[in-house]
């Protein structure tokens, strides 16, 4: 993972999750890397229900390939997630909206 100038390459063990919209990493690990947010979104969570979370575009390589994907700024020391929006772009699960359409 990097900024999205592609400086400062980390590497990030995550967990990957259909189930989550976005990819989530540690908010102090985004800072360290210079990324910043760029906007807040609202999300609806099992547990806080409507909440604003900070949003920005990063650098992910994966099986070779390096594209920008969405990133949610998590709590400090969260586990990072891979979610169905950056799976969905490096082809590892299916396009719910594609259901049927080859």
């Amino acid at each position: 993972m990097s900024n999205p100038e592609g400086e400062g390459w980390v590497k990030v063990k995550a967990l990957l999750d259909g189930r989550s919209t976005y990819a989530r990493l540690p908010g102090d690990l985004l800072l360290r890397l210079g990324v910043r947010p760029g906007f807040r979104r609202r999300f609806v969570t099992a547990g806080e229900g409507i909440t604003r979370y900070d949003v920005a575009v990063v650098l992910i390589r994966l099986n070779g390939r390096v594209l920008p994907t969405l990133v949610v700024f998590g709590e400090e020391g969260s586990a990072p997630v891979l979610g169905a929006y950056t799976l969905m772009e490096f082809g590892m699960v299916s396009d719910p909206a594609m259901r049927g359409r080859r």
